[in-house]
């Protein structure tokens, strides 16, 4: 849920403070180079990659981009989806659960 102040979401407030911790003199240029992405990627995109790269703590820009690149956000939705409904047995074999 966003609240006045955080228009981008929770994720990001939290990528901003650990920014700025660690870097404290360019921490929020950092962080606003992360909201730049919005410029080049879907809004949807970009606050799921902030939010997984959070949970992975992973405060980069450059993780950021890694994972908008490289993971794309319907593959992630997949793989969530077979995760939390099929458990795989054996290589050859899948149970529904």
């Amino acid at each position: 849920m966003t609240r006045k102040g955080q228009p981008w979401g929770e994720a990001f407030d939290l990528i901003r403070s650990e920014l700025e911790y660690r870097d404290p003199q360019d921490g929020t240029l950092h962080c606003i180079e992360i909201l730049m992405l919005f410029t080049e990627y879907p809004e949807v995109q970009v606050k799921a990659a902030v939010e997984l790269c959070v949970r992975r703590r992973a405060f980069s820009k450059d993780a950021v981009l890694n994972v908008l690149r490289n993971e794309p956000l319907w593959q992630r939705e997949i793989d969530a989806l077979l995760n939390c409904c099929y458990s795989f047995s054996t290589p050859f074999t899948l149970e529904v659960l």
